[in-house]
Order: structure tokens, then C-alpha cells, then sequence
């Protein structure tokens, strides 16, 4: 069961109860962020269900943990903030650790979540291994044009 904070309700003086803890998936910009990553995903030829199910698995969809906290939502207001910028970087920290290209470099990307959470030390999502995200073997083009011996 959910921990429900009491507020005041100023205007009819009555109690109203808020969760503590939210689905990201019940405000728009939740959508429009995971949207926004599986748009990106589904451009790069990846598969959608297997990014759905990788988003799903490993980034929380809780509203009061990282990635969300105080980059959409204020925990101490209990209020949506943010604008397209935000909603922006959400999916670059997401599509970042999809391995989807497009996406800032990885200082670029956790100075910008650092200035915009105000967490000096907040660091962006681990990478997450699924299907889309193959890793490219490193090799040299001369030795790719080599023939086979």
C-alpha cells in the first residue's frame, strides 16, 4: 500500500491525500519522454517491443526516483515541473542508455542532468544490454579490406 502524505486543501479547509509514490506513466510528459525514446529507437531500425522491454526493466518508473526527481517532478511540491527541455533531456539520459545514437556525449549529457537536477553528483543511467544495443566491434578499416588468408 502506497504512503499517502496528508495536505491541506486551503480553499475548503478539508484533508485530501496525495501518494507519495507515482507511476511516471500517469502524467503526459512520462508518456511523451518514453515516446520519445521508442520514436528514436523505432528510426534506428530497433526493435519497439524489445525497447519497451528494456525500458521497463531497467529504468524505474517511479516518479520520485532517478531519472524523474527533480528534473519533471519537485518532491517537495509534489507538482510536474519542467518543459521541453526537460522532457528532452529525459530521453537523451534514456535513448544514452538504450546505446541509441543520437544522443549527447556522455560528459555533455551528465553535466547537463547535474545542472538540471541541482545534484552535483547524479550520474546518467547505466548501460542497458538488449537486442538494439549490439557493441560494435572495434577494428581498423585496413584490416577489414584485407583478404582472407
Amino acid at each position: 500500500m502506497p504512503y499517502y502524505v496528508p495536505a491541506l486543501r486551503a480553499q475548503m479547509g478539508d484533508w485530501i491525500y496525495y501518494s507519495a509514490v507515482g507511476n511516471v506513466f500517469a502524467r503526459p510528459i512520462g508518456q511523451f519522454v518514453v515516446a520519445d525514446v521508442l520514436k528514436l529507437a523505432g528510426i534506428q531500425g530497433k526493435s519497439i517491443d524489445d525497447a519497451i522491454d528494456a525500458i521497463m526493466a531497467n529504468v524505474s518508473m517511479d516518479i520520485d526516483e532517478e531519472p524523474w526527481v527533480h528534473v519533471i517532478w519537485n518532491p517537495d511540491t509534489r507538482n510536474i515541473i519542467g518543459s521541453k527541455k526537460e522532457r528532452k533531456l529525459l530521453a537523451s539520459l534514456i535513448g544514452f542508455a538504450l546505446g541509441l545514437k543520437g544522443t549527447p556525449k556522455f560528459r555533455e549529457l551528465t553535466n547537463l542532468y547535474r545542472d538540471v537536477s541541482g545534484d552535483k553528483k547524479a550520474n546518467v543511467l547505466p548501460p542497458i544490454q538488449w537486442s538494439g544495443n549490439v557493441q560494435e566491434e572495434t577494428s581498423d578499416e585496413q584490416s577489414e579490406n584485407e583478404p582472407a588468408e
